[in-house]
C-alpha cells in the first residue's frame, strides 16, 4: 500500500515520534506536517510496523465503518499479532487517532506538493487556468481512484469525531495543523484570504471526491468535475486580483 507517499513521492512517511499515542489516548503531535530526521535499525522497522498497522486500520474502517473497527481485524490485515498492535497502540481510540493522523497527513501532502511547485508561477501568471484545473484534477483522481480507501476512511473517521466527543478532543492538535496546511497551500497559490479561501477548498474537495466515488467510470460526470473544478479555481485563486 503506503498511498499517496510512496506511490507518488508526495510528502514524508510518518515518523513515530510525530504520531506517538500515549496509554490514555492523547496526542503528542504538534503538526500534521512536521519533519523529523530518518531513523535506522530497531526503530525504523517499529516505524514501519506502526505505518503497516495504521493502513490496516485505515482499510478496515473504509471497508466497514469507524465503528465497526475490531483491533484483531486490523492485526490480520496488517500480517502481525494482536500483541504487536496493542504494543503500538494500547487503545483502540489510540488506533483511530493515529489513522486520523495518517490520513490527514496523506490528505495534505499532495496538496503541499502543489503549492510548492506551482505556486510562483501561478503568481506570477506564468501558469494558466488551464493547466492548473489539469493538475488539480489529478490531485482528486489520485485522492478518490488510486487512494480510495484512505479518502473513504477518512470520512469515516471526521463522522466519528461527531460520536465520540473524547475522540474529537484528541485530534483538535491534528486538525488544527490540517487547516493552516490548507492555508499554506492556497497562499502559495495567490489567495488574498486563505483562512475563508481554505475552508472553501477543502469543503470544496471533500464534495467533489465523495461524488466522483458516486461516478466511478462516468465520462460525463468528470467533464461535469473539470468544469467545477476549474471555477472554483476561477473564482478563488485567479481572481484575487481583481
Amino acid at each position: 500500500m503506503y498511498y499517496l507517499v510512496q506511490k507518488y513521492g508526495f510528502g514524508q512517511a510518518v515518523d513515530s515520534r510525530q504520531r506517538e499515542i500515549r496509554p490514555n489516548g492523547a496526542q503528542v503531535a504538534d503538526s500534521v506536517n512536521e519533519k523529523t530526521p530518518a531513523r535506522r535499525g530497531p526503530q525504523a522497522r517499529g516505524d514501519r510496523t506502526r505505518r503497516r498497522i495504521l493502513e490496516a486500520a485505515l482499510t478496515s474502517i473504509a471497508q466497514r465503518g469507524a465503528g465497526s473497527l475490531r483491533v484483531r481485524d486490523v492485526a490480520a490485515e496488517a500480517d502481525v499479532s494482536l500483541g504487536v498492535v496493542t504494543y503500538h497502540f494500547p487503545t483502540r481510540r489510540a488506533l483511530l487517532t493515529a489513522a486520523f493522523v495518517l490520513h490527514l497527513k496523506e490528505t495534505d501532502a499532495p496538496g503541499l506538493g502543489l503549492g510548492e511547485t506551482h505556486g510562483p508561477r501561478l503568481v506570477a501568471g506564468e501558469l494558466g487556468l488551464e493547466p492548473m484545473t489539469d493538475v488539480v484534477m489529478e490531485m482528486l483522481r489520485r485522492m478518490v481512484h488510486d487512494d480510495r480507501d484512505v479518502f473513504l476512511a477518512g470520512q469515516e473517521l471526521t463522522l466519528e469525531i461527531t460520536r465520540d466527543a473524547r475522540f474529537a478532543e484528541t485530534v483538535r492538535p491534528a486538525l488544527t495543523a490540517h487547516r493552516h496546511a490548507i492555508e499554506q497551500l492556497v497562499v502559495a497559490i495567490g489567495s488574498g484570504e486563505p483562512t475563508l479561501d481554505g475552508e472553501i477548498l477543502s469543503a470544496a474537495f471533500e464534495g467533489f471526491g465523495l461524488k466522483w466515488i458516486t461516478h466511478p467510470d462516468d465520462p460525463e460526470f468528470e467533464t461535469r468535475l473539470r468544469a467545477s473544478v476549474r471555477r472554483l479555481l476561477e473564482k478563488l485563486l485567479v481572481t484575487r486580483s481583481s
